[in-house]
């Protein structure tokens, strides 16, 4: 869960290190599943890196004034 604080920089700054988490995890997880053979693995690793590449444009839109549409699953 974000951590909501009075200055908006932290605020975008949590979004910003989620967005590089979630797209680690993501590659991790998909590298894993390609060495261990296990397409469920593969599958999570792709839906995590997407949903980090959104976080991360949404932060970056956030900087800049604009809203970004949450993506359709």
């Amino acid at each position: 869960m974000l951590c909501f604080k009075r200055h908006t920089g932290d605020v975008k700054m949590n979004l910003k290190t989620k967005a590089l988490k979630d797209q680690a995890m993501g590659k991790a997880k998909r590298a894993l599943g390609e060495l261990s053979a296990r397409p469920d693995y593969v599958l999570e690793g792709e839906r995590q890196d997407a949903k980090g590449r959104h976080e991360a444009d949404t932060a970056r839109d956030q900087s800049r004034g604009r809203s970004t549409p949450k993506p359709q699953d």
